[in-house]
Parts: structure tokens; sequence; C-alpha cells
């Protein structure tokens, strides 16, 4: 996965995330099977997908705190204007 790639997934939103690591998910599966029956040459793909998903989870992992302490920031706001 090229830095362009992490670039790109930073700016997709949470369900497209959830979305591709499903796929890829799936896609390691699938080299996996395909490994142990002998149709695989490339031994090493499976495992870059499994860091690719790795890397997609850490940004889906930051875009969520991100977005809980967004709320948890503006409820604060709202409970200090409140009791003024």
């Amino acid at each position: 996965m090229k830095k362009k790639d992490l670039e790109e997934f930073k700016k997709q939103d949470i369900g497209q995330l959830k979305k591709k690591i499903a796929d890829l998910k799936k896609e390691a599966a699938n080299i996996k099977i395909d490994l142990s029956m002998g149709k695989v040459k490339n031994v090493h793909s499976i495992l870059q997908k499994k860091k690719a998903v790795a890397k997609i989870m850490t940004i889906l992992t930051l875009k969520t705190l991100a977005a809980k302490s967004a709320q948890v920031i503006k409820t604060n706001k709202e409970v200090k204007v409140g009791a003024r």
C-alpha cells in the first residue's frame, strides 16, 4: 500500500473504510485458499493484504475516536452555556 493510498483512505468516510476492510479480508481469505491449493506464486501477497487491513483499521479507529471526542466537546459546550 502506497502513501498516496493512505492519504485517500484518510479522506474517506467511516462506511467506505469498513467496506474496504471487508473487501481486503475477503481477498486475503481467497489468497489463503489459493495458497493452500498451490495456485499462488506470490506467498507474500497475503501478508500485504493483512498489513493493508491493519493500516485501514488504524485510520478507522482514529476517525471514530475523533468523532466521539468532537461530540463530547460539543455536549460539554452546551452544558456550560446552559449553566450560565
